[in-house]
């Protein structure tokens, strides 16, 4: 299912050049994907919000089109209702219960934190927090790093596409899927984790000095030295930034094999 969510978007990205063989591509794997994972729902919303964040090829023309994706999740609610007459399933009823949507929420903002939620979950050991006060304390530290990387780099298109990602890939399950089935299905997460590396991504970027920065100033010859100094460092960071992303990932799919294996 997440496949096709991201062919679909990549297919439809190609397409914006005016190639309609692609087009006729991303629409036919945006309508298979409601029915392959319930992140697909809110395609149509994903293809409009890549379409804002794009501005150096936008177009008005692109608008209509990209409406045109709420075909496949019109086709799935369709097939739904119909099998729902005989079933006592009801869409909306987890809405109504507020701790368990609460419990949601806190399970899909752990992964807005990766990869500080390793070092706040050894911290909440040491310490005996209680684990809503590690993962406040997680949410805490990715928004001020998160908040400092976006406002040297003033790219407020990419931080909005990222934070819409997220926000739609995990609006179906909040408001269909019970807590006790989210907690157990780290499926879920699949979707939105390309949104939450599209995030962190814009904060690697910001480790490298950028001319189109907007503290930019008239440069002297001891800035053009202190920033080609800069420059050299900045592979040396992202290779640093890198090491941060990918040791803790290592470390827990190791867990996640001996686990495994026990099994």
């Amino acid at each position: 299912g997440v496949f096709l969510i991201l062919l679909t978007v990549l297919l439809y990205d190609r397409s914006r050049r005016g190639a309609w063989g692609w087009m006729i591509a991303s629409w036919l794997t945006g309508l298979l994907a409601p029915f392959a994972n319930e992140a697909g729902l809110t395609l149509a919303g994903l293809v409009v919000l890549y379409e804002w964040a794009a501005p150096h090829l936008r177009s008005r023309r692109h608008l209509p089109l990209a409406l045109t994706y709420l075909l496949g999740p019109a086709l799935y609610l369709a097939v739904w209702l119909s099998w729902r007459e005989s079933t006592s399933f009801g869409l909306l009823e987890n809405l109504t219960q507020v701790e368990q949507l609460l419990q949601k929420v806190a399970y899909f903002a752990q992964g807005t934190t990766f990869p500080l939620q390793f070092a706040t979950a050894r911290l909440a050991i040491l310490w005996g927090w209680s684990g809503w006060w590690a993962l406040r304390l997680g949410v805490a530290l990715s928004l001020i790093v998160l908040g400092l990387f976006y406002t040297r780099l003033a790219w407020w298109r990419c931080l909005g596409l990222a934070c819409g990602w997220v926000a739609l890939m995990v609006l179906p399950p909040l408001v269909a899927l019970s807590a006790g089935y989210v907690d157990t299905a780290p499926r879920l997460l699949y979707s939105a984790s390309a949104g939450v590396a599209c995030l962190w991504a814009g904060a690697v970027v910001g480790l490298q000095p950028s001319a189109k920065s907007r503290w930019t100033v008239p440069a002297t010859r001891l800035q053009d030295r202190t920033l080609v100094s800069s420059r050299r460092g900045a592979p040396a960071l992202r290779v640093v930034a890198l090491a941060l992303i990918l040791v803790p990932s290592l470390v827990f799919l190791r867990q996640r094999v001996a686990l495994h294996e026990l099994v």
